[in-house]
């Protein structure tokens, strides 16, 4: 059977799996694979204002319907610059109409508001609360002061939103701006996600009974006393939302020291506190106050991201007398450390190894295992790399794990070249008998690929070959 004659179906879903340049190519082939592309082709767009086609394309998106249905998932991202010229030429990169064919839309993410006028806010969010009746996902990356954002002007009143997440800097508009100018329905609500600046009583003053997911933002940009004064309500927020699944209490700090952290109020907190809670992100002292003051839910996690200054030695001590009274986290199988490095000291890389031995100790399910250990531009990497048997007898605790991850300058610091990689990552195969591949991450914001070194291993187990591919992150 010719393949432009397989069912209609199978040929979409043999075609989601092709990259979108792939695809743009399928869709000339004939009319049966022009048809059949064009679902999974236009599925995710992304619109930018700095395309020279863009006007031609979203006035062909308006007038073409049936195209339009089929986006699920838009991205708009406006240049700042390209919109102020715009705007005091008094014309505009979209209209704000352009999506009022998106009838199926699902999510969209805003980088930058698309208009800067009130009316154009206004006209574009009535567009998409009458003809977008399926949203469930709002993004909103913004650092533009100059944005109208007055709540009875850009309001997307869905009753159907399930995620929200917002992007502020410093210069932006606030998050409470944001929160109030939403709109987002209480009773539907299962996601809230801050990058940047948070928004701190506005969000903890609300109860939503859905609510599965919490991450909030950098406490960078608050004063001292507003960060005080967070305690007392964040942790009346987590008592009052049981349904807590996940918590992200940041995975970045800009300084040492705990009036950078977001904290609770222990002498509230009870044990029973946050029931549900399988997956927990934050820094080291979070861990540790929980464990100290009994919230049981934090010895079930499945999955942690732990941040971690390397001069903490408390979160180290504290884990090694879990494991010398037997306790452990039992059900832990994803595990992300993160190593912040504190200002220079002689015994920098002998702490590191510490706190990575010492949480391995307790992490005797761990699956997956991801870190962000590089071994250039910082001295106290350099001094761990030198010591490479010393990382590799950290992992030997892990009797499950079948993944690693680590930046790619790391893999290749372990690894140099192709024809070593047997010899190299030998060492990882014997310290972890079920590990299957190790995977180099590539830099952020890049357009490389990660690389996956595939272990293959003979009928006794030991490390035959290493197989290389290249896959998206």
């Amino acid at each position: 059977m010719a393949m432009d004659q397989l069912p209609a179906e199978l040929l979409i879903s043999i075609f989601s799996l092709l990259r979108r340049h792939d695809l743009a190519n399928i869709v000339r082939v004939s009319s049966t694979f022009h048809a059949a592309a064009q679902q999974p082709l236009y599925h995710h767009v992304h619109f930018t204002s700095e395309l020279p086609s863009i006007t031609a394309t979203l006035t062909m998106l308006k007038s073409n319907l049936e195209l339009a249905s089929k986006i699920h998932h838009a991205i708009l991202t406006t240049d700042l610059r390209t919109s102020f010229k715009m705007a005091q030429e008094g014309t505009l990169w979209m209209d704000p109409d352009a999506l009022v064919g998106c009838v199926n839309l699902r999510s969209l993410d805003l980088d930058e508001l698309p208009f800067l006028l009130a009316k154009d806010q206004l006209a574009f969010s009535k567009t998409l609360r009458n003809r977008s009746p399926l949203l469930k996902s709002v993004t909103i990356r913004t650092c533009n002061p100059v944005s109208v954002l007055p709540s009875e002007v850009f309001q997307l009143s869905f009753k159907a939103i399930e995620k929200l997440e917002l992007h502020t800097q410093y210069y932006g508009k606030s998050p409470s701006e944001l929160l109030t100018a939403l709109q987002f329905s209480h009773d539907t609500v299962t996601h809230i996600s801050f990058r940047g600046k948070p928004a701190c009583h506005e969000l903890f003053d609300l109860r939503l009974p859905r609510l599965l997911s919490l991450e909030l933002g950098s406490l960078f940009y608050l004063k001292p006393e507003v960060i005080e004064s967070t305690r007392t309500s964040l942790t009346e927020f987590l008592i009052a939302h049981p349904t807590l699944t996940h918590l992200s209490l940041g995975r970045t700090r800009y300084c040492e020291g705990p009036s950078r952290l977001w904290q609770l109020q222990y002498s509230i907190l009870t044990p029973e506190v946050l029931p549900a809670l399988a997956s927990f992100a934050g820094f080291s002292p979070n861990l540790k106050d929980t464990l100290e003051f009994g919230v049981r839910s934090f010895r079930a996690l499945t999955s942690l991201s732990l941040s971690h200054y390397t001069r903490e030695k408390s979160m180290a001590s504290r884990l090694h007398t879990m494991k010398n009274a037997g306790e452990c986290f039992p059900l832990l199988t994803r595990l992300t450390v993160i190593i912040e490095y504190s200002s220079p000291s002689e015994n920098a890389s002998d702490l590191v190894l510490d706190f990575l031995k010492a949480i391995a100790g307790v992490c005797p399910a761990v699956v997956d295992w991801s870190g962000n250990l590089t071994p250039i531009n910082n001295h106290v990497n350099a001094a761990i790399f030198s010591r490479k048997e010393d990382v590799v007898s950290t992992f030997s605790s892990y009797e499950n794990l079948k993944s690693i991850s680590f930046p790619i300058e790391t893999v290749y610091a372990f690894t140099p070249s192709p024809e070593k990689d047997v010899e190299c990552l030998r060492p990882f195969a014997l310290a972890c008998p079920l590990l299957e591949y190790i995977r180099a991450q590539k830099r952020p914001y890049t357009q490389s690929l990660d690389n996956i070194f595939c272990l293959k291993r003979g009928e006794d187990g030991g490390l035959v070959s290493v197989v290389v591919e290249e896959v998206h992150n």
